[in-house]
C-alpha cells in the first residue's frame, strides 16, 4: 500500500499531535492551528516536487532489503551509517509517511528557533513576535 501525501488521515493524525504541542509552547489555538496548516501545505508541496509523495509504508524495510543489489541504495546507507546512523534507524525513518518526517523535521526547526529568539530577547537583542 502506498502512501499519498494528501491521505487526510495521516494529516489528522499530524494535526491532533503537534497543535496540542505548539499550544504547549505558549501558541494560542488558533495560531497553532495556523502555523501546521502552514507546514502541512508547505510539506505537501515539498513532498511532491521531490517524488516522495508516493513512498510505500515500508520503504526503509525495501531501501535495507534493496541494498545489496542496488549500488547507489548501497552508498548511501553506507553514509548514513558512517554518520551513526543503524538499521533500525533507517527502518524507523523512512518506514514514517513522508508527511510525518517532514512535518517532525519543520517542528525541529520550529523549536530551535524559538529557543534561538529566546535568547536573542534575553539579550535585548530581538524584541518581536517570532511565532
Amino acid at each position: 500500500m502506498e502512501c499519498s501525501s494528501s491521505d487526510p488521515s495521516i494529516e489528522q493524525q499530524l494535526k491532533d499531535v503537534y497543535v496540542p504541542v505548539l499550544i504547549q509552547s505558549g501558541m494560542s489555538v488558533s495560531q497553532a492551528n495556523e502555523l501546521f496548516s502552514a507546514w502541512l501545505n508547505l510539506a505537501k508541496e515539498e513532498s511532491r516536487k521531490e517524488d516522495m509523495d508516493n513512498l510505500p509504508e515500508n520503504f526503509g524495510d525495501l531501501l535495507l532489503q534493496k541494498e545489496a543489489s542496488g549500488p547507489n541504495i548501497k552508498a548511501w546507507l553506507a553514509k548514513v551509517r558512517r554518520e551513526g546512523g543503524t538499521d533500525e534507524d533507517i527502518r524507523n525513518w523512512w518506514n514514517l509517511h513522508d508527511l510525518e518526517r517532514r512535518i517532525m523535521l519543520k517542528n525541529d526547526e520550529n523549536s530551535r528557533m524559538a529557543v534561538v529568539m529566546d535568547q536573542l530577547e534575553k539579550n535585548g537583542s530581538y524584541k518581536g513576535d517570532y511565532a
